[in-house]
This record gives structure tokens, sequence and C-alpha cells, in this order.
């Protein structure tokens, strides 16, 4: 393979839950290479059995192995020698499950010269992407053969600035083929395959995901290559040394110092010209290309008379404006004092030169005053819409390209920190450029690049059509405020009438009317018998079921003054109260709440507070901190760290089932996950959750139930 080629890949396949066996190989051996092109593999066998595991390691073997030994020196040859041997093999060796014919998925090809020979098996999409287009190169599923599986070889020429990808159905099941092309086309291989790949985590874990990236680029284009632990054989015939792994690390930091340090010539380069600098550059290059030519003397005579009659005009306009200027000033004289009859003597101006300017003067005249309101229209054009040119775009994108390689290796090194400092660094870069009206697609290219850096950085994932279970309209009537699911039902509670249990197993659902006494929603949340606890505005409870809400008596601590969230945990209740900095702590005795204990020791002002959870520790929602307690008392809990960074998130959950911990942030349409230690786990954001009111967190069935003002949603985790 040319060295300005990309290759990534996609392998998502979980072994437990996926009802598929894959494996992808990409041979990286430069030697193997260099004699017979770059060879890759995809195996995707449905409904896998107890062999098909060991059928895969043997087939991918059988091929490499074929390949490289191979004496021809066609990599279309090679192919078809190797197909034909492979053919010739799978009789014996195919797994002895009859159906084995229609499980298999399999891509043998290889790419040498901008040559890409294929053959497939089963059902797979394979692609050449333009960066305007993506044209199909399979239409049909492969038509199985048992006598001969492997009978028909595709040919693609793979030019500069094109990208090919294969898939099997999965990715295009979930993402659009137009997003795909576009993140395949404007950013590296790997780090299109790692947006990729984020972009279909919350994906079921049933769902597999095989994926071959291919991308070339211009050489003058490119840079110096970073080696990525990634980069590294799939399928190595020999062990390699630690001394050799511990090389290559060394060699990869270097490779990286060195791509840094250009940094400050690059952005030479990438400078914008000033209007000035571009008019003497331009006027420099005319004077060269003219250089003893006789036309020059020609023109400088000619551009000569012009400034002559120029200057002249300029004269004409001054005396008229001075001509004017006295008539006014004796005008003025006149009203202000109306018997002055002025003096008897003034001076005389006199116009006589102007009887001397004969008709193709004042022609000549009018043309210059045209030709130099032309050039101050162009200058003060060029100097309001800057433009840029192809090598400063060239420029432009090998920095972006450089940054991109930069960051992808601070990721692969486990370092975020760096990698985010980039990326500030990329962003500032970005802001500092025109927006250039002459390339315009260019220049959106850039915030596109700059748009996928940042959620990979910061695993934001943008869903783009979460699933919609059910929106408010005639049925009910005002807005959702809160939401609690036990199980597969889900209670959301509105600021009217009505609230509304959604069975998310039959997606039927049920309107139930709040009782007379009902006061409106306050909080709802799981009571500790897993029944679902309703507050009102009257510090009134109520269990809610199909039935409606009943009563519930509970004896509320006389200091209490208002109920800002509250939380369960075993057999207790906690109720945080943001006005008196106090949680009050209920237990449960025969399903009836008793008196409560003042639980918070410490002196902590809650006067942000939003929310509480527990998990053995408990957790406070403060403005846009999070407290962490244990025994009335303050521990230590990291500052989150987030982009965009954190806007009063109203809600918080967590519980001793839960691995992680939730928040809600309305500002920016986001639910945002922690680990218990503060850190970054993912952010889910999409432009359909505005007016983020609540959300039911089941991390055992892997969804998140959300709602909106007026509409209720599940996304997968």
């Amino acid at each position: 393979m040319s060295n300005n080629t990309q290759t990534a890949r996609i392998f998502i396949q979980d072994p437990i839950h996926a009802n598929a066996l894959g494996d992808i190989y990409i041979c990286e051996d430069s030697a193997q290479i260099a004699k017979n092109g770059h060879l890759f593999i995809l195996v995707n066998l449905t409904k896998p059995q107890n062999d098909y595991e060991q059928f895969v390691g043997a087939f991918i073997e059988k091929c490499v192995n074929t390949y490289y030994y191979c004496v021809l020196e066609d990599t279309t040859k090679i192919l078809e020698f190797t197909l034909n041997e492979i053919n010739k093999w799978l009789p014996a060796n195919l797994p002895a499950n009859k159906k084995i014919l229609s499980h298999l998925n399999i891509v043998i090809g290889n790419l040498k010269d901008n040559l890409i020979n294929i053959s497939l098996v089963g059902d797979w999409h394979s692609y050449l992407i333009h960066p305007l287009k993506a044209n199909r190169l399979e239409k049909d599923k492969a038509v199985l053969n048992p006598i001969k599986l492997f009978n028909e070889i595709h040919q693609i020429q793979f030019t500069q600035n094109c990208s090919f990808i294969i898939t099997n159905p999965s990715l295009l099941d979930y993402l659009s083929l137009d997003k795909v092309r576009k993140i395949v086309s404007t950013i590296p291989a790997r780090s299109a395959a790692e947006q990729l790949r984020s972009m279909v985590t919350a994906v079921p874990t049933s769902v597999s995901f095989l994926s071959l990236i291919l991308k070339s680029q211009d050489n003058s284009k490119t840079i110096e290559k970073i080696v990525h632990p990634d980069e590294l054989p799939i399928h190595k015939p020999t062990i390699v040394p630690r001394t050799g792994f511990g090389a290559s690390t060394a060699s990869s930091r270097e490779s990286l110092d060195q791509l840094i340090s250009t940094q400050k010539q690059t952005q030479k380069i990438m400078t914008v010209p000033s209007s000035w600098q571009t008019l003497v550059s331009t006027w420099n290059n005319i004077k060269e290309s003219l250089k003893g030519s006789k036309i020059l003397p020609l023109i400088f005579r000619g551009i000569t008379k012009l400034f002559v009659w120029l200057w002249l005009l300029l004269k004409l306009i001054a005396r008229g404006l001075l001509f004017i200027l006295v008539r006014i000033k004796r005008t003025i004289v006149s009203i202000i004092k109306p018997d002055h009859s002025g003096p008897q003597t003034r001076n005389r101006i006199s116009f006589s030169w102007l009887t001397n300017i004969n008709k193709n003067k004042l022609i000549l005249g009018t043309i210059g005053l045209l030709i130099l309101v032309l050039v101050i229209v162009l200058v003060w054009s060029n100097t309001s819409v800057p433009q840029l040119s192809g090598e400063e775009l060239a420029s432009i994108n090998a920095e972006f390209t450089a940054k991109e390689e930069a960051i992808e290796a601070a990721l692969i090194y486990g370092d975020r920190i760096r990698a985010q400092n980039l990326l500030e660094e990329t962003i500032t870069l970005l802001a500092t450029l025109p927006v250039d009206k002459k390339n315009p697609d260019q220049y959106t290219g850039l915030q596109q690049r700059t748009n996928f850096l940042t959620e990979r950085i910061w695993n934001i994932m943008t869903i783009t059509e979460p699933v919609e279970l059910f929106s408010l309209g005639n049925e009910i009537a005002g807005n959702f405020v809160n939401l609690t699911a036990k199980d597969d039902l889900v209670y959301a509670f509105t600021d009217q009438n009505q609230y509304l249990i959604y069975n998310f197993s039959d997606k039927g659902y049920q309107i139930v009317d709040y009782p007379s006494n009902f006061a409106g929603v306050q909080l709802s949340t799981l009571a500790p018998d897993n029944s679902i606890l309703v507050i009102d505005h009257e510090k009134k409870f109520f269990i809610a079921d199909d039935a409606g809400l009943q009563p519930n008596l509970i004896s509320l601590s006389a200091g209490l003054q208002s109920i800002t969230a509250t939380s369960t945990f075993f057999n207790r209740l906690y109720i945080l109260d943001g006005q008196t900095d106090q949680i009050y702590r209920h237990s449960m005795d025969n399903g009836v709440f008793r008196t409560p204990d003042l639980w918070l020791k410490d002196n902590i002002d809650l006067g942000n507070a939003s929310d509480i959870a527990i998990d053995g520790f408990v957790y406070l929602l403060n403005g846009n901190e999070i407290i962490k307690l244990t025994n009335g008392r303050r521990q230590t809990f990291a500052s989150i760290d987030l982009y965009p960074i954190l806007n009063q998130p109203q809600k918080l959950y967590t519980n001793a089932d839960l691995e992680n911990i939730y928040l809600l942030e309305s500002a920016n349409n986001r639910i945002i996950i922690l680990d218990k230690e503060g850190k970054l786990i993912k952010q889910y954001r999409s432009d359909e959750f505005t007016d983020l009111q609540d959300f039911a967190i089941q991390e055992e069935a892997k969804r998140i139930f959300i709602i909106t003002n007026n509409k209720l949603y599940v996304i997968p985790i």
C-alpha cells in the first residue's frame, strides 16, 4: 500500500450477547506489502456454533499463508490464485452445520498501486466516497455458489483524495449514508473510525459492527506519520519482544514532538496577508512578468498621463467646492445682516481655465475618476471580505490534520489533558480565520472537523432522532414536570389534572386523574417499598398506581421549610430542605414513615441545592458541584471537568445498584454520565431535548426514560 493511504477498522461484537462471530485482518507488514500488496479480510458468521471460532482462525491463517507465499506478481492474479485455493480448502474445513453457507459473510481483498481487488460472500455494503457523493459498488447481495464460493472479483480504481468503506449492514441501519460520507471524507481514517464507533456504542449489544475504511490523500498534504498502537498487525506471526515495543513507543513520542514543533512555522504560512500586502505582491508579479518587454514603458507613460488628468480633475472639484462655500457664506451673511451690502470689493474667482478644457479632456478626466472609484471599491471589498488562496487553504488543512493526528496520539497514550489542550488550540485557530465567502465549503469542513474532535475528546454522543414514546396533545393537558419508572411502567406527572402511566413492554398507556384534594405535583420518587411516592405543593404525600393517588401519612419535622428533593435508601426516606440547609431522615415501619432525624451534621450552604441521590454515600447536586456526604459529614469529591462546562443541571441520580452517577442538564440539552469518582464517562445530547424536565435510569435494562415539557423519550445506554 502506498505510504499516503490510511487504514482503520470498526469492530464491535459482544462475545456474549451478539448473535454473530467474526474478525477483521489488516496486514501491516511492510515487507509483505512491498511484495504482494496489502491484504484485508473481514469475516462475520451469524448464529455461531461451538466450532465456528476455530473455523474463523483457520480460514484467516489459510488466506494469509496462501496469499503471501504466492510467486505471482500481478495482485489481481495473486488474489485469483488465493481464492481458488480457498475454494478447494473450504469443503473439507467448513463447520458441520448444514446451514453454514447461509451464515457466511466474508470479504477478501487487496490494494496496491491504487487498484483495489475485492471478492464478497454474503451481505456487505461497499462505497467509493468522494467529498460530495458516495457510490455503491455492489447492487445486490452476493449469490452463493456452493461449488465455487468465491467466483467473482470486483476491481476499483482508488484515486487520490477519495475514500473506500466496506461494512456489514448494521452501520447503515443506525447511521445515514450521508453522515458516514461526511465523516469519512472529512477527517483522517482513524478519527473517522473512532467517531463512527462512538456514535453506535449505545446500540444494543446484540448488534455487531464490522467495517474497514481506506482513505487516500494527496502526497503534498500528508504530514509525518505517527506510529499508533492500533496500526500494529492484528495477526502477528511472531511475538514482538518487549524492548521492540518500547522502541516503537519512543519513536511515536519523538514523531509527535517533531509534529508539534512545526506549529509556529505553519502558523506563519497560514497568516492571511493584508490588502496592502496583496496589492504590493500583485504589482511586483506584474513587473516581473513584463520585465524586458517594450510594452512596459508605454504602460508607465499611460499611467503618468492618467494621474495628470486625475490631478486636474481633483483641482476642478476643489474649485467647485470653494465656489459653493463662498456662495453659502454670502447667503448666511446677508441673512444675519440684511442691511449690510457686503464689502465693496471682493476677491474674484477666475474660472477662465474651464473654457480651455475641451471635450476629450473632460471625458478622459471622467474615466480617470471612475477608475479611481473602482480601485477604492476593490480595496475596500478585499479588506471587508477576506478570502483565502489555495495555498493558504492547503496550509490550514495541513495544520488541522497535524492537530488531529496529535490529538489521536494523545488519546492513545491516555493523555486526555494534552488532547483537550490541543483541541482548545484548534478552536482558537478556527476562531481567528476569516469567514471565507469564496470557499464556504472548506470553511464549513474545518468547523465540522473541529466538532468531530470535540465530540471525540469529550465523549459526546449526539442523538439525532431519540425514540419518542408519547407526546402531549388533546388527551392530556399541561406540561410534564416529574418522572419515575418502575420496571416497564413509566409514571409521567403533569402540572394540570392528570398523569400518564406508560407500559414500555406493550407500548400501551393509561391516563389517570388527580384527586380533588391534590395540590399539584412537586416531586415523585420510588418509596422504600418500591411504590411510586408523590408529594404535592402542600407537603402532602401520596402513593400512585393505576387507580389514582392514595394518601400516605408521614410525620414531617416542625423545622421543615421546603421539600427540595427526596431519595430513599433501604427502608429510609431522605428529605432535602434547601432553605434550612438540612437533610431529614425518616425510617419506614409497616408502610408508615416515622418522625425524622436531623441527618446533616456539617454546616453547608444548600441554597443552590436541587437534588439528592444515595448509594450508601449521599450525593447532593448543589449548583454546578456535587457534594458527597457520609454519616452527615462532607467527603472529598472531584470537581467536574466537562465541555461544555456545567450550566446549572437540575437532576442527579444514582443508587447502590448503579455503577455511575447521572446528571440532567436542560441548558445544554444533555444527560451526563460520570463514574463515582466524578470522571466523565459519556454525554448524550439531542436537539430534541429542549426544556428537559426529568429522567429515570434503568442501567441493567440499558435505557434512560426522559421527559421534556411535552414529550416522553427513551434512549439506550
